[in-house]
């Protein structure tokens, strides 16, 4: 059983490196889809950040109106502030993730560190933080003794508090982002793109693959302690068995 849950933590951290891969590709999708009508020429143009630039001219039959696709990262920032709440809420969500990048990323060095322990890969990252636990403890007196259970419980629930808390202010941020998109007035600018619903619901499995990987690799880290501290049972080995008339 153990070996089961420990077992379990490791293939729940390949769970979090999944969801920030998937919290970075959903930046790289298109954010911010927008169209501008001018009434002069009736150019329609359509402005969204694709990561294979293309530029197509097409005639309509019917309206004979000439649409322009610009693409590149470039014309996605350059209309990003005729957004201007989309464009505070994609600033906002940009430096929230980063920290809480910064912080998935010192969780995952800290757990393949401990996985490639070279005396025990099961219990790798609690001996890494029993050891360096102490040696913090040393130097700072009034720091109380913790068990191993107790102190991967405050490392796990530490970190997933910080990535959860960044993560769900971004969702936050991102609902409030897209919900204010629509049509205006006058039929211009406000146009949600699929590629920004898209972006939305990649960010949100990644976020919730990120803290549930976190929460359930403490939980099962935990629990595997637990076992090993109430099923330990000390048998004699009967190679050091003396008779009791020697």
């Amino acid at each position: 059983m153990k070996f089961g849950l420990a077992t379990i933590s490791h293939l729940l951290v390949l769970v979090v490196e999944c969801g920030m891969i998937l919290v970075l590709l959903s930046f790289f999708l298109p954010m911010v889809a927008t169209r501008d009508i001018d009434e002069k020429d009736h150019t329609v143009s359509y402005y969204s950040s694709h990561l294979i630039s293309f530029c197509v001219d097409v005639d309509t039959e019917f309206t004979k109106h000439t649409c322009v696709y610009y693409s590149g990262n470039q014309a996605f920032f350059d209309n990003l502030p005729h957004f201007s709440s989309q464009y505070s809420c994609y600033l906002i969500v940009t430096v929230l993730t980063s920290f809480s990048l910064i912080f998935t990323v010192s969780y995952l060095l800290i757990e393949l560190y401990g996985f490639f322990n070279p005396e025990d890969a099961q219990t790798g990252v609690i001996k890494n933080l029993s050891y360096y636990y102490d040696k913090l403890s040393s130097f700072f007196s009034f720091l109380p003794m913790l068990s191993d259970s107790l102190l991967s419980l405050i490392y796990g629930v530490f970190f997933s508090s910080i990535v959860g808390v960044f993560n769900l202010i971004s969702l936050i941020v991102l609902i409030i982002g897209v919900s204010g998109s629509g049509f205006d007035d006058g039929n211009n600018l406000h146009v949600v793109s699929k590629s920004l619903c898209s972006g939305f619901f990649i960010y949100l499995i990644g976020s919730t693959l990120l803290v549930g990987g976190i929460i359930g690799t403490t939980l099962a880290r935990f629990f595997s302690g637990k076992i090993d501290e109430s099923q330990v049972q000390t048998e004699p080995n009967p190679a050091f068995d003396v008779p009791a008339d020697q």
